[in-house]
C-alpha cells in the first residue's frame, strides 16, 4: 500500500491532507508505470523484425572493373537510375551539406517539427513572404516512400504520421540513409549514389566541395536545377546561398571559394560508360537471377584497359582479314595464375 508509511507515520508533507497526499502518491506512481511500459512498446516496436527500407525500393545495378572503374549503369526495375549505397559509403561533407539545406534539427525532433510545419502553413495561406516548406527529411522520405499527394491538408496529415511511423519502426542513421538514397535529382536520377555517378563520374564518398553543393541544392527544384541543356542560373545562385551557410558553420571553406566560380560541368546518362557489353549482361543476368536481396554493385575480374587493348586487337585483325570473308572474331585473355578472364 503506498500510502501505509503516510498512515503510520501521521506524516502530512508541507501540510497537506493525508488523501491529497496519497492521491499525488498514486498520481505519480501510475504515470511513472504508463511512461515504462510506452518505452517497452517503443523498444519493442524498433527492435521487432521488419523490411529494410532498402528493400522497399527497387535499385540499380553498378558494373566495375578490377581497378573500381565504372563499365556499366543499369535502371532499376522501375526505369530510374537508384543506386542504394550505406550511408558510411556517402561522402561526409555530402550528408552534412544535406542536413545544413534541408533539415538542421534532424536528430533532435521525433519526425516533425510542429512550429517549421505552422509556420510553413500560415506562410501558405496568407500568402506573405517567400514559400517555405516545412518538412523535415523524415516526412519527405515518407512522401517518396509511400508516394503521398501533400499539397493538401489531408494529404500532408498523413505524411506526418507516416514520418512519425518511420521515426518509431527505424533509426535516424536507417531515415537518412534511405533518404539520401531516394531524394530526385531530375528525370529519371534518384539518390546521391546515381547522381554522383551520372553528373560527375564519381562515387558518392569521392565528391569536392563545389560538387557536394551543387547536388544538395538540386532536390529542391529538380526539374528546374537538373538535367538541362546548360547550368541553370538558379542552380548557381543557390548554390552559393549554400556556401555562405557552410562557411558559417566552417570558416576555413572560404579558402575554396575559387572552386564556386570555375565552369560547372554537368553530364547526362548519354554519357554513361557502356564497356564490355558482353560481359556486362552476362553479370547483369546474373544479378538479377540472385533476386531482390542481390547486390547493387558488382566488381568484374575484367580490367578495363587491357580490355579496350583487346577490342583494338580485334578491329584491327578483322580489317585486315575482311577481304577473305571474316566479319566476326571472339578472343579472351585470362590471368594464368587466377585464371580470371581479364578481356
Amino acid at each position: 500500500n503506498i500510502c501505509a508509511p503516510i498512515r503510520l507515520s501521521g506524516g502530512r508533507p508541507n501540510g497537506l491532507p493525508r488523501r491529497q497526499v496519497c492521491w499525488r502518491l498514486r498520481w505519480r506512481g501510475t504515470t511513472c508505470l504508463a511512461l515504462l511500459a510506452l518505452a517497452a512498446v517503443a523498444v519493442l516496436i524498433r527492435y521487432v523484425p521488419k523490411p529494410t527500407l532498402a528493400s522497399q525500393v527497387a535499385s540499380s545495378t553498378a558494373i566495375y572493373d578490377a581497378q573500381g572503374r565504372l563499365l556499366r549503369l543499369a535502371l532499376a526495375a522501375d526505369d530510374r537510375y537508384r543506386l542504394w549505397v550505406p550511408l558510411e559509403r556517402i561522402s561526409p561533407q555530402l550528408v552534412e551539406a544535406f542536413l545544413l539545406k534541408e533539415d538542421r534539427h534532424f536528430y533532435w525532433h521525433p519526425g516533425v517539427e510542429p512550429f517549421s510545419l505552422a509556420r510553413a502553413g500560415l506562410r501558405t495561406v496568407t500568402a506573405s513572404g517567400p514559400r517555405q516548406g516545412g518538412s523535415t527529411i523524415s516526412m519527405q522520405l515518407a512522401r517518396l516512400l509511400y508516394r503521398l499527394k501533400t499539397r493538401s491538408i489531408h494529404g500532408k496529415m498523413v505524411q506526418v504520421v507516416r514520418a512519425l511511423q518511420l521515426e518509431l519502426f527505424y533509426s535516424k542513421h536507417d531515415i537518412l540513409e534511405a533518404y539520401l538514397n531516394v531524394t530526385p535529382f531530375g528525370v529519371n536520377i534518384e539518390g546521391v549514389a546515381a547522381a554522383s555517378l551520372i553528373y560527375f563520374g564519381k562515387r558518392a564518398e569521392r565528391l569536392s566541395l563545389a560538387e557536394v553543393l551543387t547536388l544538395a541544392v538540386i532536390p529542391q527544384a529538380p526539374a528546374r536545377r537538373g538535367l538541362t541543356k546548360e547550368v541553370s542560373a538558379n542552380l548557381v545562385a543557390e548554390r552559393a546561398r549554400l556556401f555562405e551557410q557552410w562557411v558559417e558553420r566552417y570558416p576555413q571553406a572560404r579558402e575554396a571559394a575559387g572552386l564556386l566560380k570555375l565552369p560547372l560541368n554537368l553530364h547526362t546518362p548519354s554519357n554513361l560508360p557502356f564497356h564490355a557489353p558482353h560481359e556486362t549482361a552476362m553479370l547483369l543476368a546474373r544479378v538479377s537471377a540472385a533476386g531482390p536481396e542481390r547486390d547493387s554493385e558488382v566488381h568484374a575480374t575484367l580490367d578495363l584497359r587491357l580490355q579496350r587493348a583487346l577490342e583494338r586487337q580485334i578491329q584491327r585483325y578483322i580489317a585486315q582479314a575482311r577481304r577473305v570473308g571474316l566479319r566476326n572474331a571472339a578472343a579472351m585473355l585470362v590471368e594464368t595464375r587466377s585464371m580470371a578472364v581479364t578481356a
